[in-house]
């Protein structure tokens, strides 16, 4: 055998036995990129640097108020990736959409459902759904993901429009395996405001999740936001708000999976925490966390 030989099945037995792995972010932005309630602009260096730590092939994305600025956080600060994100947000003009890495992500095709805005108009009621066709370029694999924000409050009324966006969902995931497609995320805001609750709420959930054979990733985490819990004691308590989601049948191309959340969940371990145990993150970025589900071939 000689030296090029040798060296060429070489290289065939290393790419052969290289493993891939598909690593997936939810991550809500918070009113990107100045949240008037709070007065606060975002802090762009640490937003990028908590992305660029992630090193994620997707990012679902949302409340992307300033489109212009995030265009140019992303072509100066993140260029290796590229990024669809709906024209409409609803009334607090709060887009979504994803990041995807343009080295290992190919986007096939993008569009906005305008039947989660629950009957709103582009600039006025609720926001759409972005779905997003993709191929990941390791292996060739084509899914689709599905890019949400619901209905936001805690109040049974708030629930119960949450619950009828569930139905919607499931119609369009429903029409997306009619096309061919099972290979399915699901992902982003869903203000689960009883999820840590796990009262008559969490169980519409939960009979969302099982009705469409879906597997929710947020079941192995303990928080993903903090809020001021509705006391006055100086504490922020952690919640569960945001979900990444995956079809049966995406999970079984995959051997294996772990999911992590960063940022300040990861700081202080979703402990009931002070605004300054959180740290900048939490008060310069978003009051969220993102969501990482790494799975593994």
């Amino acid at each position: 055998m000689t030296f090029t030989t040798f060296t060429a099945l070489l290289f065939i037995m290393l790419v052969s036995s290289k493993t891939f792995g598909l690593d997936i972010v939810s991550y809500n932005i918070r009113n990107f990129d100045k949240d008037v309630r709070e007065g606060t602009d975002t802090n762009k260096p640490v937003l990028t640097a908590t992305l660029k730590s992630l090193n994620a092939d997707l990012f679902a994305i949302q409340e992307v108020v300033n489109q212009t600025a995030f265009a140019q956080m992303i072509s100066t600060s993140l260029p290796e990736y590229g990024y669809a994100i709906t024209a409409c947000g609803g009334t607090g003009k709060q887009k979504l959409g994803f990041l995807y890495k343009k080295s290992t992500i190919q986007l096939n095709n993008f569009r906005e459902d305008a039947r989660l805005a629950a009957g709103g108009n582009c600039n006025k009621g609720l926001r759409p759904a972005a779905i997003g066709h993709f191929t990941y370029l390791p292996n060739g694999m084509t899914f689709t993901a599905v890019a949400v924000h619901l209905k936001a409050g805690g109040k049974q009324a708030n629930a119960d429009v949450r619950y009828r966006q569930y139905g919607i969902i499931a119609q369009i995931l429903k029409e997306i395996r009619q096309q061919g497609q099972n290979n399915l995320v699901v992902l982003g805001d869903f203000n689960t405001t009883d999820y840590v609750l796990r009262n008559q709420n969490y169980a519409r959930f939960m009979e969302f999740i099982d009705n469409n054979q879906l597997i929710d990733f947020s079941a192995e985490i303990n928080c993903t936001a903090y809020w001021w819990g509705e006391t006055d004691d100086n504490m922020e308590d952690p919640s569960i708000l945001d979900h990444v989601i995956a079809s049966q049948e995406f999970r079984s191309f995959f051997k294996g999976h772990t999911v992590q959340v960063k940022a300040h969940c990861e700081k202080v371990q979703c402990q009931i925490a002070s605004s300054t145990d959180l740290g900048v993150t939490y008060k310069e970025v978003s009051d969220h966390c993102p969501m990482l589900t790494s799975l593994k071939e």
